[in-house]
């Protein structure tokens, strides 16, 4: 080494690292459109995979619906049915008979109006009375 110029070595020693240099820059853009092309590919299976998902589950909520409409089809003609063969009004489930009030209602609604915030804990009002 010590035959060989330094002004020498230093030029072959720019023209390795000049010549790695642009190996390196090769192998990343390869490896870069490696990348999105697998990118790419990737991201059509992704789609692919959601659009039949999405039908899916289309095809599902129509069935389902189909169905419901059928049991709903199938429970008025047996609610049909069953009111022409008594002669009691069918009557919604969500309404209750309206209870009367008595006069000791009247009464338990007076006493609580009476107590107040401080003494409420102390305020019993009684359990209807067996009469």
């Amino acid at each position: 080494m010590n035959d060989v110029p330094a002004a020498v070595r230093e030029n072959n020693h720019a023209r390795k690292i000049n010549s790695l240099k642009k190996k390196m820059a090769q192998i990343s853009s390869i490896k870069k459109k490696e990348r999105e092309g697998l990118l790419n590919e990737a991201n059509a299976l992704v789609a692919t995979l959601e659009n039949a998902v999405i039908k899916k589950n289309k095809k599902q909520k129509v069935k389902i619906e189909e169905e419901e409409e059928e049991e709903e089809a199938g429970l008025a003609e047996v609610l049909v049915a069953a009111h022409a063969t008594s002669n009691e009004p069918i009557s919604s489930p969500k309404s209750k008979p309206k209870k009367k009030k008595t006069a000791q209602d009247d009464e338990s609604d007076r006493m609580l109006a009476s107590c107040t915030v401080q003494r409420f804990a102390g305020c019993s009002v009684p359990s209807k009375l067996s009469l």
